[in-house]
């Protein structure tokens, strides 16, 4: 994360860096400025996805987990359904479960 800020000072135009820093920042407890540099990194690049909604999730902010996540995300494998059950959603989560459950028994190995 260290040397992650001492890049951003320097280059701060870079969305991808940013978008780093979401996951870096959270990992050293710094909510705050995991959110901040999602904000940077959106407004460098509006159509950049970053992890923020495992920000908000272990913020106990559910329901920005789950907007930032999506629900029924057809690429993503479990936030969503964990924030639904940590709302108290539970037959939707599983319900969730069981398609994403059913689209994975169908890959091929």
């Amino acid at each position: 994360m260290v040397r992650l800020l001492h890049r951003a000072a320097s280059h701060d135009n870079d969305p991808e860096l940013f978008c780093g820093l979401v996951h870096a920042c959270r990992y050293c407890g710094l909510h705050a400025a995991s959110l901040d540099a999602h904000r940077r990194a959106l407004q460098l690049d509006p159509g950049i996805h970053t992890s923020v909604a495992h920000t908000y999730f272990a913020m106990g902010d559910y329901e920005q987990a789950l907007h930032w996540y999506g629900s029924g995300n057809k690429t993503g494998l479990y936030m969503d359904a964990l924030a639904l059950a940590s709302m108290g959603r539970e037959p939707e989560a599983s319900g969730l479960m069981r398609t994403r459950r059913d689209m994975f028994s169908a890959m091929p190995a």
